[in-house]
């Protein structure tokens, strides 16, 4: 069924909002390899408060975000042994969705307590993938050989919960899952489209010229998503329904969408946008949209990733050069510093 929605300032916003159906969950075999996390210092067990975690891209592992907003440092080592090519992380949850150098295939790392290496038989594919981690680290989306899979997060190791054709001319450049990987959304050429269990095909949500940033909300089917080049955004109350809600804003300079999010509680939306300048970080209510901090940084964000706290957030998740991060939870919003590490090609 195809509706249209006039939003002030975009014009005539096509929707669709199809009918789906659900299918039974498949489970699939999945191993868990025990491994240990290690200080950077002295090999001993971390004690120091984790607030986030970062890719270290020249020991190809993952490195910890040690203390609080406004006094935090680069620290232990998260070792998963064999070196990590890509990494989706989400910091708050302690789990990271990864690609291993030279190896085909995906795994999760955990080191909520015990570390842990999650992987499973059928999670093999050849080429680049095009993946997605949900927000609170309970699932995760994957496109590969032509469809869409959603997989579940557990304990005890890693369940595909259902495989789609995507049926496009085109292979998606992003994607997001919500938390209970009911729901993936996919950007193709000019639309973004979800596809449910069960459903025949995917369901155009929105047309949009050039791409910029989406993300579900937790534990929630609520949904955020914006253009590269515009200082707007559409919330949508619940997937695959319609949009409800426009977040706008001004700029003064060229921006370009990089990431979006939500804060713990889903009560705030954060934003990242780069400029030729660093980039542009805003933090509004999502039940009105209304603007309750804006900073300008000189480090060029590429996301929005929930740190430890309801509504502080990385602005990148690389270990090089300064981390900035999106303190929402102070008495006013800061924007803080991480000191990256620096990369040495010897």
């Amino acid at each position: 069924m195809c509706k249209f929605l006039r939003l002030p300032g975009m014009g005539i916003l096509r929707l669709y909002q199809p009918a789906f159906r659900q299918i039974r969950h498949l489970s699939i075999f999945s191993a868990i390899i025990a491994t240990s996390l290690h200080s950077a210092d002295n090999g001993l067990a971390i004690a120091n408060p984790r607030l986030g975690s970062v890719l270290d891209e020249q020991s190809k592992q993952l490195r910890l975000v040690e203390g609080i907003p406004g006094s935090a440092a680069l620290g232990g080592v998260i070792t998963a042994g064999t070196p990590i090519e890509q990494a989706w992380i989400v910091p708050q949850a302690k789990r990271a969705l990864m690609r291993f150098v030279g190896q085909s295939g995906l795994a999760v790392i955990d080191w909520n307590g015990s570390l842990q290496i999650l992987q499973a038989e059928d999670l093999k594919f050849e080429g680049a993938p095009v993946a997605a981690i949900s927000p609170s680290g309970k699932a995760f989306g994957l496109f590969a050989n032509g469809g869409l899979e959603s997989w579940r997060i557990g304990a005890a190791g890693l369940t595909r919960l259902w495989r789609a054709n995507l049926n496009s001319e085109n292979n998606p450049s992003s994607l997001a899952i919500s938390d209970d990987g009911e729901l993936v959304a996919a950007a193709l050429l000019g639309r973004v489209v979800v596809m449910q269990a069960g459903a025949q095909s995917a369901a155009t949500i929105a047309e949009t010229e050039s791409f910029g940033a989406m993300s579900f909300a937790h534990n929630s089917h609520s949904f955020v998503l914006g253009p590269e080049n515009s200082n707007a955004v559409l919330l949508f109350d619940s997937l695959p329904g319609r949009s409800n809600v426009e977040i706008q804003w001004e700029s003064t300079q060229p921006e370009r969408l990089a990431g979006v999010g939500f804060s713990g509680d889903n009560a705030f939306i954060a934003t990242a946008s780069s400029t030729d300048t660093g980039g542009q970080i805003r933090l509004f209510t999502s039940s009105d949209g209304r603007a309750k901090a804006v900073f300008e940084t000189r480090t060029t964000p590429n996301g929005i990733f929930r740190a430890n706290g309801n509504a502080v957030f990385q602005l990148t998740t690389s270990a090089k050069a300064t981390n900035s991060m999106l303190d929402g939870d102070a008495e006013e919003p800061r924007l803080v510093t991480v000191a990256g590490q620096e990369i040495s090609n010897d």
